[in-house]
């Protein structure tokens, strides 16, 4: 699978960074072309996540191909920031220096932050365009979280009915999935993608521990109900 030049101007976007410079420029780009050629999606960049049609899919519960919903539990997966870009995006350069700055603060990718970063090229493939279109990105960049063990509500009844529902969820419209939810505020501004991803993160964290207590407290009411049922047939005999 070929190397996408958008990912190719992302990754120049990241080394210009550590320089001091979010520019991209023709000796950036040529100097990551190399490099670029030794991977293949999916793969990760330090702290960035690069994702493929499948990868998106599985966290989003949908067929890649088909893109038909799939049923079954949820899976323990971990939390997952995304943005949505195509090549052509100057918005999504500018911001490919900021989110990879975000992604080392809170350490994405690793067990101790239990969250990933990732970039997801909605024009790569036919395919990928679909995808895309499906789950409702409307526009670049867009931001998504995705959680696992949350259901996400962007919008309530009263915003709905002064503003309509394409309007009530922010600018980006509303999230189609349930357990994601799309960034609608300034991308330019890092503190309110970060104080979004802490706020989206509680809510996912508060929602896990809530649902293994449930779960804790189903798993002890069936032991008690064995526990007496044993009893009964002891003082049977």
């Amino acid at each position: 699978m070929k190397f996408s030049f958008g990912i190719v101007m992302i990754v120049s976007n990241l080394l210009c960074l550590s320089f001091g410079s979010s520019s991209v420029n023709s000796n950036s780009t040529e100097g990551t072309n190399s490099n670029s050629k030794k991977y293949s999606l999916p793969f990760r960049n330090k702290n960035v996540d690069y994702w493929d049609d499948e990868t998106l899919s599985a966290y989003l519960h949908i067929d890649p191909e088909t893109l038909e919903k799939k049923k079954g539990k949820r899976n323990s997966l971990p939390d997952a920031v995304i943005m949505f870009y195509a090549q052509w995006c100057t918005n999504c350069h500018a911001l490919a220096p900021l989110y990879d700055k975000i992604a080392t603060l809170i350490n994405a990718g690793f067990e101790d932050s239990n969250r990933l970063m990732v970039l997801y090229d909605c024009e790569r493939t036919t395919n990928s365009k679909k995808i895309c279109s499906n789950i409702g990105v409307t526009g670049y960049p867009t931001l998504m979280y995705i959680s696992q063990q949350t259901r996400y509500i962007d919008s309530d009844w009263l915003t709905r009915t002064l503003f309509g529902v394409k309007r009530s969820c922010g600018p980006m419209g509303c999230t189609k999935q349930s357990h994601a939810v799309k960034f609608q505020g300034d991308w330019r501004y890092g503190d309110e993608i970060l104080d979004w991803i802490a706020i989206m993160g509680g809510i996912s964290s508060w929602k896990k521990w809530t649902n293994g207590l449930k779960e804790s407290w189903k798993n002890r009411r069936f032991n008690t109900k064995n526990h007496l049922y044993r009893c009964r047939l002891v003082l049977r005999f």
